[in-house]
């Protein structure tokens, strides 16, 4: 019997990509979804080579198929803002339940399995650090519009945390920052979003104040730091950083979108402010590079060429 992979929200973003890395690889994929955020299209260059379950988490949960894993990823959730604050319990649940599910696994069934947790830059909150390392404890308001997934995502880790106190079971937890790409909805994330509007109406909206930092990593690179994770021969004890190494402001990748886009028409304009949205995101990642040997290879401007290619077919085949 051959390996075999189990992605928890492997339908979307993320997942979809991780599911085309595992097959390319000639492993076994199976994808559990409730497709509130993913897309079947996602997954339509490898659809003879993955099998995607579909699952209603609203009415009957997650679970993990009675099936021998060598490896489990949960990618699920509700990452865009947009989704996050209008169905924020959903938010907070996509991030615990299966993950819970995942542990449970790997308690009763298979010790061996390798678990991987999709956490966020989210469980920082607004920092008052200019560069958070895995050791900051983040400042996250917990009654706030971003709640509920920021406080699903440290949920999840104190999940992952009880497990290895209570039971002795593992899981590695990859903390992701600002990760963008085809296939990343573009009608809220950064990056996509600014190419959408840059090609559909040569306008870029910029949120107040923008100044906000970011370091953006593509999704490729993303997905070369989780099949790293899943290679460790045991889990580590703590959550490692996954992002990018360069720093811009949020008007400066609008200027970026601009530049490559080719257009000097484009016009940028300030947006009203975003309530509670952090000023501040700059991963340290020297533990990815030290523990993943782990580092981006793209860069953010060849990561905005692809994703433009992308948007754009995609709305000349009028898919967004």
């Amino acid at each position: 019997m051959g390996v075999r992979v189990l992605i928890l929200g492997g339908a979307g973003f993320i997942g979809s990509h991780l599911a085309e890395a595992y097959a390319a690889l000639g492993w076994a994929v199976d994808i559990v979804d409730n497709l509130a955020s993913g897309r079947r299209d996602n997954l339509a260059g490898i659809s003879g080579m993955v099998r995607l379950i579909y699952k209603d988490a609203a009415t009957s949960g997650w679970y993990v198929p009675n099936k021998r894993y060598d490896v489990i990823v949960q990618a699920a959730g509700l990452a865009a803002t947009r989704l996050f604050t209008s169905r924020p319990v959903e938010a907070f649940w996509a991030s615990v339940w299966p993950l819970e599910a995942a542990l449970r696994y790997k308690r009763y069934r298979h010790r061996a399995v390798r678990v991987i947790y999709l956490s966020s830059s989210e469980i920082y909150g607004d920092p008052d650090c200019d560069i958070q390392h895995e050791s900051y404890v983040g400042r996250v308001n917990c009654r706030g519009p971003r709640s509920g997934y920021d406080e699903g995502k440290r949920a999840g880790e104190a999940l992952v945390e009880s497990y290895q106190r209570e039971y002795g079971v593992g899981c590695t937890v990859l903390r992701l920052f600002n990760t963008f790409g085809p296939r990343m909805a573009s009608d809220g994330p950064v990056v996509p979003t600014m190419i959408r509007d840059a090609l559909t109406q040569r306008l870029i909206t910029v949120n107040e104040p923008g100044t906000q930092t970011r370091t953006l990593v593509y999704v490729i690179d993303t997905v070369r730091a989780i099949l790293a994770a899943a290679d460790l021969a045991e889990d580590p004890p703590y959550s490692i950083n996954i992002g990018g190494t360069e720093t811009f402001t949020v008007q400066e990748i609008a200027e970026l979108v601009r530049e490559v886009m080719g257009d000097p028409g484009i016009r940028i304009q300030r947006g009203p402010a975003v309530p509670e949205e952090p000023l501040r995101r700059r991963p340290d990642i020297r533990r990815a590079q030290s523990v993943l040997h782990w580092q981006p290879q793209v860069s953010v401007r060849e990561g905005i060429v692809r994703t433009a290619q992308w948007i754009s077919q995609q709305l000349q085949e009028g898919r967004l």
